[in-house]
């Protein structure tokens, strides 16, 4: 867009200088005045891209010009400058916004993995807990076992001293 409106104000100076020397007579005043005009389109041409406050000068400057005012060439120039100051207001909110976004989706992104990262502990800690208590019922379960295991010899050792004995 910057080029089609560069190249839109080349053409539309080039022109002009034709037409300037082409009208051979003129009075010095007159060639002073479009020399100041010829630098004010000079600097219409450089792309912009500076801070508001240039723009808003520029566009002041523009605006004062008797000639772009008077002349449609002008106001096409000045609804283009329009157009690409409302294209780049509107790209830098666009991207504010996706800034904003990406920023959000980050706390978020970060959040999320926070609240894993927990359940993840708890689920450690909770399955910890499980294999504890499971070692100690083994523990116990053996413990009995033994007990049991030890009963039955002894009632059986019993057993076989007291069939001796009656024998």
């Amino acid at each position: 867009m910057q080029r089609l409106f560069l190249e839109s104000e080349a053409g539309s100076t080039q022109s002009r200088k034709k037409v300037k020397k082409t009208s051979g007579d003129r009075s010095s005043d007159e060639f002073s005045e479009e020399e100041d005009e010829d630098d004010d389109d000079s600097e219409e041409e450089k792309p912009v891209k500076s801070n508001s406050r240039k723009r808003k000068v520029e566009k002041i400057k523009v605006e004062k010009s008797p000639r772009a005012s008077s002349s449609t060439g002008g106001g096409i120039q000045e609804m283009l400058k329009e157009f690409l100051q409302q294209q780049q207001k509107m790209e830098m909110q666009w991207r504010e916004m996706m800034e904003r976004r990406s920023h959000e989706r980050q706390l978020f992104e970060q959040e999320w993995r926070q609240s894993m990262e927990k359940l993840e502990r708890e689920r450690l800690m909770i399955e910890q807990a499980w294999r504890d208590r499971e070692e100690q019922r083994r523990i116990r379960e053996e413990s009995r076992a033994e007990r049991r295991d030890a009963l039955l010899t002894t009632l059986l050792n019993k057993l076989i001293r007291e069939n001796k004995i009656e024998n």
